[in-house]
């Protein structure tokens, strides 16, 4: 896969995904608090819609969430509709899976059976779905889910445990995220 950004001679000078949502608060605790995007800019009102833009640190490509004042309900996604964040480093994939889990976000199974070979997917509160992928090598273990380790220990409470020590090493914002994809599977 080619890891070049839109800044290496790409004649698109930047990619902005646009969605529309129904839980604005709630949307923009999980991008930006539980997931450590950068918010760039908000808006109130405009054409009758509120708005954020959050963007991984550091980058010009963003998501911005839109919510129309006074419209029905945004129709439910599909389990396959995914956002996809591919994460090298095995501390920062923990960490921010930390993160998730410090904010009350705990993995839920994937629709394809792919996305759980390396990686662990989450829903926002809107229902859309997210996946942390550990693109460097295969993890040992899920973690969220108990098994024992080689000590016979749940292996659950030992890698919250190591979590909760990552945390301490990148505090609550900043982690430096990889490539964002998006998957439709339709």
């Amino acid at each position: 896969m080619d890891n070049r950004s839109p800044d290496d001679g790409s004649p698109v000078r930047q990619v902005r995904i646009a969605r529309p949502i129904d839980r604005q608060g709630k949307v923009v605790r999980f991008y930006r608090d539980a997931l450590g995007l950068e918010q760039i800019t908000a808006f109130e009102g405009h054409a009758g819609y509120d708005g954020v833009m959050l963007a991984l640190p550091g980058r010009r490509d963003h998501l911005e969430f839109t919510q129309h004042r006074g419209r029905s309900p945004c129709p439910a996604p599909t389990k396959d509709n995914l956002l996809i964040f591919y994460v090298d480093d095995e501390v920062i994939f923990h960490a921010m899976t930390l993160r998730l889990d410090r904010h009350g976000y705990e993995p839920v199974e994937p629709e394809n059976p792919y996305w759980a070979e390396k990686g662990l997917t989450f829903e926002d509160p809107d229902g859309w779905r997210v996946v942390l992928m550990h693109a460097a090598g295969s993890r040992t273990g899920t973690l969220g889910r108990a098994s024992p380790d080689s000590a016979g220990r749940d292996s659950t409470r030992a890698s919250r445990s190591r979590r909760r020590d990552l945390s301490r090493c990148f505090g609550s914002r900043g982690l430096a995220l990889g490539t964002i994809r998006v998957y439709s599977g339709e």
